[in-house]
């Protein structure tokens, strides 16, 4: 929020937060301390419509790109762009605005987004491994179930969903928001997005742990196979390249798949089974570090590495 939008806010205040005015003084403070307060609103209503703008500007950015690292980037800013965002653990507080109404906005433009979304999807039949501009409706659903966490305060849109189905689960009262994002065909919609986090976070983890450009002529006839017969004879097995990866890359990997596994929990909350992308589970059915090719070439076993134990905790938990 911009620093001018602050100093005519606390000016307007301390006028107003005053003792009473001395008599004969009234009439003209009164006027004053009005138009003070016509001009942090105005001030305000403009700067909040600009970050409106540029809110809905980021998911024309994300429908419009073809690239799924982009449509990530803009999902990501259009989270971190909620009014909320900017508020939510604020020692400012918005004299305009209360958090519960901000939740509120969020809810309804999101929800209204999702829904036209929805229409262009099948949530059973889309997939994290098809790309191109057929599959950019199912892309842009997976960007935003990647990034729905992103967060610049205490509180993620994300947070608001899990919420709102645990309170409606148990029966409990709903605030506003909560309502919004669990009634009709939204409560759908919500628990599909958590579905489809589970698979392209593992997707996303996937990348950085495998390669698929350095597949041996054996590896390339088993995964066309796979493929052919929709996963009937054959298989996927990619080259692993944990090994290489820094700790950066490694990082990456964890917190992705622990990610993914927070989601599929979740789930089991609500009591909606998540099984892994098909796909996806046969690939990571055969994920074993390249621990039997260094058996078979009586490489020395390697140290203990936790981080890998606990890539290899996350994987199991994803395939169970």
């Amino acid at each position: 929020m911009k620093t001018s939008l602050f100093l005519v806010i606390s000016l307007a205040l301390a006028v107003g937060c005053s003792k009473e005015v001395k008599k004969g003084q009234d009439k003209e403070t009164a006027q004053k301390l009005q138009e003070m307060q016509n001009t942090a609103t105005a001030i305000y209503q403009k700067e909040t419509n600009e970050d409106q703008t540029a809110h809905n500007h980021f998911l024309t950015l994300m429908d419009e790109s073809q690239d799924f690292g982009v449509k990530m980037l803009e999902a990501s800013k259009y989270f971190l762009s909620m009014e909320f965002q900017l508020w939510a653990g604020s020692k400012t507080p918005n004299k305009f605005k209360t958090i519960e109404v901000m939740y509120d906005d969020a809810a309804l433009d999101f929800t209204r987004r999702m829904v036209d979304l929805y229409k262009e999807i099948n949530p059973k039949k889309i997939s994290p491994n098809h790309e191109g501009k057929k599959n950019n409706e199912a892309l842009a659903f997976y960007a935003l179930a990647a990034t729905v966490s992103e967060r610049s305060g205490p509180v993620s849109f994300y947070d608001l969903i899990k919420r709102a189905l645990i309170k409606d689960l148990n029966g409990k009262p709903l605030q506003r928001h909560e309502d919004t994002l669990v009634s009709s065909i939204n409560k759908e919609i919500m628990v599909e997005l958590i579905r489809a986090r589970v698979d392209i976070l593992a997707n996303i983890a996937l990348r950085d742990l495998t390669s698929s450009k350095d597949l041996s002529l054996r590896e390339k006839s088993e995964s066309f196979l796979y493929n052919l017969s929709g996963g009937r004879w054959g298989k996927i097995e990619l080259p692993e390249t944990f090994d290489k990866a820094n700790d950066a890359t490694k990082n990456a990997i964890l917190k992705n798949l622990e990610a993914a596994v927070a989601a599929k929990n979740f789930l089991l909350e609500l009591g909606v089974k998540k099984p892994l992308n098909k796909k996806l589970k046969e690939i990571y059915s055969h994920i074993d570090f390249n621990e039997k090719k260094k058996v078979a070439g009586n490489a020395p076993v390697p140290a203990l590495d936790e981080k890998k134990e606990s890539i290899r905790i996350a994987i199991n938990a994803l395939l169970e």
